[in-house]
């Protein structure tokens, strides 16, 4: 749990990190897009990796509040890739 400054708190508090699904483009109504997306699809799926690109997301341990600060998401994708 990384401790960062919430602005909703206005302190420094512990904050707590949950994987999302990440939000996609829509896909449009063309034959080759969807083609293409159930290609990407299939190809995720036979290398063995997530079927949806996930992100980090945290929220504050006192008050809930999500809190979008990227060095904090880069700090823990850093310290996930160590762990593999």
């Amino acid at each position: 749990m990384p401790d960062t400054y919430c602005k909703a708190c206005k302190r420094v508090t512990a904050h707590k990190a949950v994987m999302k699904r990440c939000m996609t483009q829509e896909v449009g109504n063309s034959v080759f897009t969807k083609l293409q997306s159930f290609t990407q699809f299939m190809s995720l799926f036979a290398n063995g990796e997530h079927y949806y690109k996930m992100e980090p997301q945290f929220y504050c341990r006192v008050c809930n509040q999500h809190s979008k600060d990227e060095q904090l998401s880069q700090l823990v994708l850093k310290r996930q890739t160590h762990l593999a």
